[in-house]
């Protein structure tokens, strides 16, 4: 397989994700992303590393929607939707959960309607997850890839909470970091601005839109009352 193959791919999935993170903090000002491009290097992730993750909780999004919303959801979807632990475990260290979970979609996908082509963002998902042993490096991130971009109009919604499924909860680190205790009496911390509130806001709300963490975690995270995470939410 020729290198780098997959690269613009990866790169395209990637950049509309980010975008798609930063629509509404762009308002704030031309520097007002720079938390989030500081989140997205604290992982040190190559493209096609990025990539795949992206892609693969663009899928479990998409998946937990199909097992909510429709009467009768395919079966691989009740498998995906859960898959969140499983995408965040390292590839290496945990190869074992994320085998359980990509053997659970296959199981699923097999008991489903015999070539039914909705299983396919189920059957890549698997794949990325655990590929076989003669897969080139690069092809089941790359396949996930222009899965997700070949469809962009039925993942498109999901684009920007996939994002922060990847980069989030190091954004919430990253807004946090630095800012001053809450005074006295408690409520917002001192010298707090309003564009670091709304910046903030706008990143505990994509975060929860991607179902990563429970929102009692959320709010620890962001350094806020679940109260104040609630009325965010709501």
């Amino acid at each position: 397989m020729p290198p780098g193959l997959y690269l613009d791919d990866a790169r395209s999935l990637v950049l509309a994700a980010f975008n798609a993170a930063t629509q509404d903090v762009r308002h704030l000002g031309d520097t007002a992303d720079q938390p989030w491009r500081d989140a997205y290097r604290r992982k040190q992730l190559g493209w096609l590393d990025a990539a795949g993750r992206i892609a693969a909780h663009t899928i479990r999004l998409h998946a937990a929607d199909l097992r909510d919303r429709d009467e009768d959801p395919p079966l691989w979807a009740y498998e995906a939707a859960d898959a969140s632990d499983a995408i965040n475990a390292d590839p290496v260290d945990d190869r074992d959960r994320r085998a359980v979970t990509a053997m659970a979609i296959r199981r699923a996908i097999s008991r489903g309607p015999a070539g039914d082509p909705d299983a396919e963002a189920g059957r890549t998902l698997a794949g990325w997850l655990f590929p076989n042993a003669d897969a080139d490096a690069d092809a089941p991130a790359g396949h996930l890839a222009v899965h997700v971009l070949t469809r962009a109009d039925l993942y498109r919604r999901w684009s920007g909470p996939a994002w922060y499924a990847v980069h989030g909860p190091d954004l919430l680190d990253v807004l946090t970091d630095g800012l001053p205790d809450a005074g006295p009496a408690g409520g917002r911390p001192r010298g707090e601005t309003a564009q670091t509130r709304e910046a903030l806001r706008t990143a505990v709300r994509g975060v929860a839109a991607a179902r990563v963490v429970p929102k009692t975690r959320l709010a620890t995270l962001a350094g806020i009352s679940r109260p104040t995470l609630d009325n965010w939410l709501s």
